[in-house]
């Protein structure tokens, strides 16, 4: 189960910015709240990472993931992940019709 869990957080790194901003907007987390993080989430950059011979790299706008240590972090997490039953029991149910449609 560490292992399942451990792949959806490494997952979850990758998700776009508005697709965490869509299930706010699932759940009716709107106004203020809504604004506040998108904020949060989307005025991101991404420091200059790479140094060579003196010349920095440029920073970057970061447009997925969350910021890691964060209180948001994990509530973030939980939102997204909510209804993954119902998207796990939907492909099942759609691959049996599928198989027994040969």
């Amino acid at each position: 189960m560490e292992d399942i869990l451990s792949e959806f957080s490494k997952a979850f790194n990758t998700v776009p910015h508005q697709r965490l901003l869509l299930k706010l907007d699932h759940y009716r987390l709107q106004g203020e709240i809504k604004d506040w993080v998108q904020a949060w989430l989307c005025d991101r950059k991404q420091p200059a990472a790479v140094v060579v011979e003196g010349d920095k790299s440029a920073s970057a706008k970061v447009k997925s993931g969350v910021p890691k240590g964060t209180v948001l972090d994990p509530l973030m997490f939980l939102l997204y992940i909510n209804d993954i039953h119902l998207v796990i029991t939907l492909n099942l149910k759609y691959g049996f019709l599928l198989m027994t449609q040969f």
